[in-house]
C-alpha cells in the first residue's frame, strides 16, 4: 500500500479543529507536536494556519476567535512546534552521539588489531633480522609443528624423547605443557615399574600408550631417561623458578625415587666399588636398556648415555634441593656427581683415548670401546669426562665418526651434535650442524611411517633451545634473578640479538657483537637481575657501560673467563665490552 504524502491523523485533526475550534485545540497541539518531533516542521505550521484559519468560518460556539482567547489560540500551537522541535533535534543528538561512541569502539577495536597486525610484523621482521634467516624459519617451523599435533602419531603425543624439548619449549611460551609432561611421567614412576617411567603416554598426560606398554614387566624403557627426567626438571625451574618443581609431591619424590631406590634396584651386574651406577638388563629396550643406542643395547649392563646422565640428575637434584631450601640435601648431592665423575674418568672410562675409551660395559662386565652413537655422544655433552686432552681427543673422534660411513642416520641422534659441541666450545662445527640439521627438515625421515624429519619434534624444538642456549649461552636461575650469558658466534657471524627472552615472570633481550661485546635489556617492570658477562679468554682491560672495571677471571669447564656482573635494574640496559 502507498504511503500517503499527507498523515492522516494530522489531516483530519486539522479539519476537525477547523470546525469546532477550542475542544479539539489541545489534540492539535499534540498533533503539531508529534509533527514537529518527527521533523515535519513545515507541515506542523501548515496544519496550525489551515486550522486557525478556516475555524474563522466554523462553528460560532467554539470559535478559537473571542476576544479572551486569542493568546491560547496563537500560544498552544507554537508552544507544541517549539517544543516538538527541541525535543526531535534533542532525541537526533543522543542518537548520533551514540552513533558515535559505538564507531569510536569499532575504530578502537580496529586499530587495537592493526597494532597487534603491526606488532606481529615487527616481530617477524626482527626475527628475520636478528636471527638470520635460518633461525626465523625455524621458530615458524615449530609453529607449524604445534599446530599439527593432530596429525602426528600418537607416541609423539608425550614421550620421553621429547624431554629434549624443555628448554625450546620454555623460550616458545609452553611452560604449563612442559610441567604437565613432566609431572606425568615423574607419576608413571611407580614401586611397580621399580620407579622407570613409561616412555610414551597418550594426549590425556595419563594412559599408557599400548605400542610401547604391554604389561608392568613388558614396556620400553631406557636407563638415560630417568636421570634426562630429573635433569629436565632442574633446567625448567632455572627457567621458569616455579616453586611447583620443587613443591609438588608427586615430582620431587620421583627427584628423590630416580637418585636413590631406582639405582639401588638396577645396580647388580657391575660392581663399581663404593660409588652407584645404574644399569639395564641387556635384554633390549622392553626389559630396560642401558643407553639410548637401541642398536647398540643389547648385551649391555652400563653405558655412557646413562652414566653421564645419572651425573647431570645429581646435579640438578642439588639445584633443586636449593631450591626447596634444603641445603644439606643439596651439598649431599653435590658430593655425589663429584664422586660419580671422579670414578668415570679414573677407573670407568678406562686409560684410552679416542677410539680406545670406555663408553659402555656388557652384563658380563666386558669394556666396550669403539663407536657407540648415543652412548659416545653423551660423555662429552654431559660432561662427565674431565677437560682436557681426552676430551678433545673424544670430542674430535666423534666428528670423525658422524661424518663417516657409520654416522647416525637418524635426525634425532644427529640433534644432540649442536649441544655437544656447543657444550664442549667448538662453536663453528656446532653451527655447521644446526645447519645440516635444518637442510634436512624436508627429508624423509628413516622410519617412513614419521613422514619428514621436520616432523619430528626434536628437529624444531632443538634448534631453537641451540640459539639461545648454544650460540647466545644464555644461563638463567629465575629464581635468584641471575643470568650468565656467553657470546658463542661462530665465524662469520658478527652479532646476533635474542629478543624477549623469557625468564621467570620476564623477559630479557641480549645482543652479542663478536665474542667481545655484549648488550643486555632487562625488559621487567620490577625487579632487577645480577648479570654475569663472560668472555672467553683473559683480557686487558673490561668496562661496563663504558666505565672500566677490575679484570676478574674465573675457569668454569676448563675454560678461563674474564666476566663482570653488573645489576641490571627493571627497564634498564647494561653493555659489557672487553678489550686487550
Amino acid at each position: 500500500m502507498p504511503r500517503l504524502r499527507w498523515p492522516a491523523a494530522p489531516l483530519l485533526v486539522t479539519v476537525a479543529t477547523a470546525w469546532w475550534g477550542s475542544l479539539l485545540l489541545p489534540m492539535l497541539a499534540v498533533a503539531l507536536y508529534d509533527l514537529a518531533v518527527d521533523r515535519r516542521a513545515r507541515v506542523a505550521v501548515a496544519c496550525a494556519v489551515a486550522a486557525l484559519s478556516a475555524n474563522l468560518l466554523g462553528y460560532r460556539a467554539t470559535s478559537l476567535w473571542t476576544g479572551q482567547s486569542y493568546a491560547s489560540t496563537v500560544f498552544l500551537p507554537v508552544l507544541a512546534v517549539l517544543v516538538g522541535l527541541w525535543l526531535g533535534n534533542r532525541r537526533r543528538l543522543l542518537q548520533a552521539l551514540a552513533a558515535d561512541v559505538e564507531h569510536l569502539r569499532i575504530e578502537a577495536q580496529l586499530r587495537e588489531e592493526a597494532a597487534r597486525i603491526a606488532e606481529r610484523s615487527r616481530i617477524a621482521s626482527e626475527m628475520h633480522d636478528v636471527l638470520a634467516h635460518r633461525l626465523s624459519l625455524i621458530a615458524l617451523h615449530t609453529g607449524v609443528l604445534a599446530t599439527k599435533s593432530d596429525t602426528l602419531p600418537a607416541p609423539v603425543a608425550e614421550r620421553l624423547g621429547l624431554l629434549r624439548t624443555t628448554s625450546g619449549a620454555h623460550i616458545l611460551g609452553l611452560d604449563e605443557a612442559n610441567k604437565t609432561m613432566l609431572r606425568s611421567f615423574a607419576a608413571s614412576s611407580t614401586a611397580a615399574h621399580k620407579y622407570f617411567p613409561v616412555w610414551a603416554l597418550n594426549f590425556d598426560a595419563k594412559t599408557y600408550l599400548s605400542i610401547g606398554y604391554k604389561s608392568p614387566d613388558n614396556y620400553v624403557r631406557e636407563v638415560p631417561a630417568v636421570f634426562e627426567l630429573v635433569e629436565k626438571a632442574g633446567q625448567a625451574y632455572l627457567w621458569t623458578g616455579d616453586q611447583s618443581y620443587v613443591d609438588d609431591p608427586t615430582m620431587w619424590n620421583f627427584y628423590r625415587h630416580s637418585t636413590e631406590e631406582f639405582i639401588d634396584l638396577h645396580n647388580s651386574a657391575k660392581p663399581n666399588g663404593k660409588v652407584k651406577v645404574a644399569e639395564g638388563t641387556g635384554n633390549g629396550i622392553f626389559a630396560g636398556a642401558a643407553s639410548y643406542n637401541e642398536q647398540d643395547g643389547d648385551g649391555l649392563a652400563e653405558a655412557g648415555d646413562g652414566i653421564a646422565s645419572q651425573y647431570q640428575a645429581y646435579l640438578a637434584l642439588a639445584t633443586l634441593a636449593r631450591g626447596k631450601g634444603d641445603t644439606a640435601l643439596a651439598r649431599k648431592y653435590d658430593r655425589s656427581a663429584a664422586e660419580l665423575k671422579a670414578y668415570f674418568n679414573d677407573e670407568w672410562s678406562g686409560s684410552g683415548s679416542g677410539a680406545d675409551m670406555v663408553r659402555a660395559y656388557t652384563t658380563s662386565n666386558t669394556p666396550v670401546t669403539g663407536w657407540g652413537k648415543e652412548n659416545s655422544v653423551f660423555v662429552p655433552m654431559k660432561q662427565i669426562l674431565d677437560p682436557g686432552p681426552r676430551n678433545d681427543a673424544y670430542v674430535d673422534y666423534i666428528q670423525e665418526q658422524e661424518l663417516g660411513p657409520d654416522g647416525s642416520p637418524n635426525i634425532e641422534s644427529t640433534t644432540y651434535l649442536p649441544d655437544m659441541f656447543f657444550k664442549n666450545n667448538r662453536n663453528d662445527t656446532a653451527w655447521t650442524w644446526m645447519k645440516k640439521i635444518y637442510g634436512q627438515r624436508e627429508l624423509q625421515h628413516v622410519n617412513s611411517s614419521q613422514g619428514p624429519n621436520g616432523d619430528y619434534p626434536e628437529v624444531s624444538f632443538t634448534l631453537v633451545s641451540q640459539t639461545v642456549e648454544g650460540l647466545m649461552g644464555i644461563a638463567p636461575d629465575a629464581a635468584n634473578r641471575t643470568v650468565t650469558t656467553q657470546s658463542r658466534l661462530p665465524s662469520g657471524m658478527k652479532w646476533l640479538r635474542a629478543a624477549d627472552v623469557p625468564i621467570g615472570t620476564s623477559t630479557i633481550t641480549v645482543r652479542h657483537d663478536g665474542a667481545t661485546k655484549t648488550k643486555l635489556t632487562n625488559n621487567a617492570r620490577h625487579g632487577a637481575y645480577r648479570w654475569e658477562a663472560r668472555f672467553p679468554g683473559v683480557h686487558k682491560k673490561i668496562e661496563v657501560n663504558g666505565v672500566p672495571q677490575r679484570v676478574r677471571t674465573k675457569t668454569v669447564g676448563g675454560v678461563t673467563y674474564t666476566y663482570a656482573t653488573p645489576t641490571v635494574r627493571a627497564g634498564a640496559t647494561a653493555v659489557v665490552r672487553v678489550t686487550d
